[in-house]
């Protein structure tokens, strides 16, 4: 062979150097144990490291409980890209939201609320969900904490949509758990979870529903189904009153056990019509017979929440009467 050619072929030696161990540690949100904060970041950052420490080395905002970026990045999207189509499924640029991150973590916090109302800087929507995504999957440790992780899993229910009672029981502990939460955990999933609420309410519009932000945001994580639950109730988990907490999810018409609603008027149900009750040995007439008219009327009452609760039972009401009528009517033809 060609020495030349030979030569040309020859491996060079390679220099080899000893492993050293990296100082870099991949978050572990499935983990049992905290994972330590990664050395190797910026001393400014706020990505990447706990929430605390994201709070003290950055202007806050919202009672100092949500760090800036999120809380900046958050405001941006509910005030002007509610009905932007597929928040969350498409991607930013990563470009753009690498430089969102080295101005956070220089101490330029970056106001997208007052530059897109300047018009001074053009955001892109899908860049700053995109860094909503980062600063909330970054995190070392879970949002939900390692303590209470497994609780949030609600291992202990079914998965029965349609049982309402054990749906109250879930959202009932579920606010429990989230009361459990360190202050900066509680305060920055509240406003987290109320934004994706808020965009499941112009789904008409965005395409997102609660299960199309489950499944871009988290996948196939282990707390999918409790940020799908958490997604659909919000306003009751995270209720600032606790009667509004207690309020039950759909009206429920109850009809004591004494006395027997035998007959309803057909009238609609208004704040002066009355039901009709009789016991089992009245007759027709007395049925029909109107009531007193010293019977004091049925006045709407002042509170939003009962005013909810009333307009509910009134609609019940008339359904009720609604079909009761039908049902006679066709009763009296068949005689």
């Amino acid at each position: 062979m060609n020495k030349r050619f030979s030569m040309a072929f020859r491996p060079k030696s390679v220099r080899l150097t000893p492993v050293t161990s990296h100082s870099y540690t991949a978050p572990t949100h499935l983990s049992a144990s905290a994972a330590p904060v990664s050395n190797c970041l910026n001393e400014l950052s706020l990505f990447g490291v706990p929430l605390e420490v994201s709070l003290s080395r950055g202007p806050d905002k919202a009672n100092g409980t949500v760090p800036i970026a999120l809380y900046n990045a958050i405001e941006f999207i509910n005030e002007f890209n509610l009905e932007e189509e597929g928040l969350y499924r498409i991607p930013g640029n990563k470009r753009i939201m690498d430089q969102y991150k080295q101005e956070f973590d220089a101490g330029i916090p970056i106001d997208f609320v007052k530059d897109h109302t300047s018009r001074s800087r053009i955001h892109e929507c899908h860049d700053v969900c995109g860094l909503i995504r980062q600063f909330m999957t970054c995190l070392p440790e879970t949002i939900f904490t390692f303590e209470l992780a497994t609780s949030f899993q609600l291992k202990e229910f079914g998965n029965d949509p349609n049982n309402m009672d054990e749906l109250d029981l879930k959202i009932n502990r579920l606010k429990d758990l989230c009361d459990r939460l360190p202050t900066a955990n509680r305060d920055t999933l509240k406003m987290f979870v109320k934004h994706l609420n808020l965009i499941t309410k112009h789904s008409a519009v965005n395409l997102m529903t609660a299960k199309n932000l489950v499944i871009s945001l988290f996948g196939m994580a282990i707390h999918n189904r409790t940020y799908f639950l958490m997604i659909q109730h919000a306003d009751r988990i995270f209720a600032e009153d606790d009667t509004e907490h207690t309020e039950p999810s759909t009206p429920h018409l109850i009809i004591p056990d004494e006395p027997i609603i035998t007959e309803v008027d057909a009238t609609p149900l208004t704040s002066e019509s009355n039901l009709t009750t009789i016991t089992p040995s009245s007759t027709i007439s007395e049925q029909q017979s109107p009531m007193p008219s010293s019977e004091p009327k049925i006045e709407a009452p002042q509170t939003p929440l009962k005013k909810r609760r009333f307009t509910a039972f009134k609609r019940a009401s008339e359904m009720f009467s609604s079909t009761l009528n039908k049902v006679m009517k066709k009763f009296e033809k068949k005689k």
